[in-house]
Formats: structure tokens, C-alpha cells, sequence
């Protein structure tokens, strides 16, 4: 065997595995936050709609609890109109330890 077949044998495998293995491991440099379970939820839901605004309601006779903000991308973000708390069962949540 030759130098340029060993190089095509074995280098392109071992050259896919470590193109692979850096975009699967290598993290990125500025690691974004993100809801991991257990921890509490304080994300501001944010709903995608189409078009600015279809989320709001105009006419005013509807019964959303709730108004909407645009954010700085354009994505409409709900804001309640007034604070409840949700009380869980003595489980918890989706997390809970039975």
C-alpha cells in the first residue's frame, strides 16, 4: 500500500470523526441561558406569530388577560395583566419527585 492510500483509507475517516466531534463538543463561546428542570422558570414567554400586532387584540371586547409587547425583534411578548400564583400540588410540577 502506498502513502495515498493509506492517507485515503484512514485519513478522510479520522478527518470526518474530528469534524464531528468539534461541532458536537466544542461549546459555544458565549453559552446561552436556558431552562434546565428543577430550576425555576423566569423566561419571559414570547409567542411568533406572522405579522406584528396579531396577537393584540384591537377591538377590545375579547377576553385576553393579557397585552402584548413588542420587543426589540419585532416578536410579540405577553405581559400578564395581573399577577397570579399558580399553586402546585404537593409533587411540584413537571419536575416533581414521586
Amino acid at each position: 500500500m502506498t502513502f495515498q492510500d493509506l492517507l485515503i483509507l484512514f485519513g478522510a475517516p479520522i478527518l470526518v470523526v474530528v469534524a464531528v466531534f468539534t461541532v458536537v463538543f466544542l461549546r459555544h463561546p458565549r453559552p446561552q441561558s436556558r431552562y434546565r428542570a428543577g430550576e425555576p422558570y423566569n423566561f419571559k414567554p414570547v409567542w411568533f406569530v406572522a405579522r406584528n400586532g396579531a396577537v393584540a387584540d384591537t377591538s377590545g371586547s375579547g377576553t385576553a388577560s393579557e397585552t402584548t409587547i413588542d420587543d426589540a425583534h419585532g416578536a410579540a411578548a405577553l405581559e400578564p395583566a395581573h399577577a397570579e400564583s399558580i399553586a402546585s400540588g404537593p409533587k411540584g410540577g413537571s419536575h416533581g419527585k414521586w
